[in-house]
C-alpha cells in the first residue's frame, strides 16, 4: 500500500472470527489500514501481536493481506 492509495475498506474496523480448528481471534485494524493488532480469545487468550500489513486490493473491496508475526509466522488472508 502506498501513500496515495485509498484506504482499504477494513481500515479502522474490528472483526471477531473463529478458524477451522476452533481458535477465536479479534483483529483490530488501524485507521490507516497499515497495521493489525490481533488477540487470541477463549483458549487462545493471552496471545497477541501488533504487525505491519502488506495489502493488495485484488477486486473492488476484496483484499489480499499478509503480515509477519514475532514468531516469524507469515499468515495471509483474503
Amino acid at each position: 500500500m502506498n501513500d496515495s492509495a485509498p484506504l482499504p475498506a477494513f481500515a479502522g474496523r474490528t472483526y471477531l472470527f473463529r478458524v477451522d480448528n476452533g481458535a477465536e481471534f479479534r483483529n483490530c485494524y488501524s485507521a490507516d489500514g497499515r497495521r493489525l493488532r490481533w488477540e487470541g480469545l477463549g483458549e487462545s487468550a493471552g496471545q497477541w501481536d501488533d504487525v505491519a500489513l502488506h495489502v493488495a486490493e485484488v477486486a473492488p473491496a476484496v483484499y489480499f493481506v499478509n503480515w509477519t508475526e514475532r514468531a516469524a509466522d507469515s499468515p495471509s488472508a483474503m
